[in-house]
């Protein structure tokens, strides 16, 4: 079965809609994980989770090196939302600080490209963070990509 490519829609003015087409591949799609964590009130303790999901998820993953795309927000929807946005708007020039944590720590795994050893297992995280409430839970949405998976295609409207 063929499933439709998930499509991002943004107003940007009056006249202007921009539509931005994911293309997705199977693997990283079986790959993927959205799930809620306990943090404790430790952002720490979501980045540490998130490791462990991506260090599993690459080494299963056949066309590594990957980008990781992580969404967290306050619902399974908002999460997985953010995830897809991280995925339209992410840049490879462009990694804060906690992004590029993740992307040295996966890599300090020595996974390697196509899972055979190697310091690249992942060659950036794009993260967008949603807002938080105070029960001491997050949902996280994180997708390894395929390294010859197109990210996106955008067209203005």
């Amino acid at each position: 079965a063929v499933i439709p490519a998930p499509l991002s829609i943004k107003l940007v003015d009056e006249d202007v809609i921009r539509v931005h087409i994911l293309m997705l591949g199977g693997g990283p799609d079986i790959r993927a994980k959205t799930y809620r964590i306990f943090h404790k009130h430790s952002m720490q303790t979501v980045f540490d989770e998130v490791v462990s999901w991506a260090t599993d998820s690459v080494q299963l993953l056949g066309c590594t090196p990957t980008t990781l795309f992580i969404g967290i927000g306050r619902s399974h929807y908002e999460a997985a939302s953010l995830m897809l946005e991280a995925q339209v708007y992410g840049k490879y020039s462009i990694q804060n600080e906690i992004e590029s944590e993740i992307t040295r720590r996966v890599n300090e795994r020595h996974i390697g490209p196509l899972g055979i050893g190697g310091f690249t297992s992942v060659l950036a995280t794009f993260l967008r963070v949603g807002s938080q409430r105070a029960s001491g839970v997050r949902i996280v949405s994180m997708r390894p990509g395929c390294c010859f998976e197109p990210r996106l295609a955008s067209v203005e409207l």
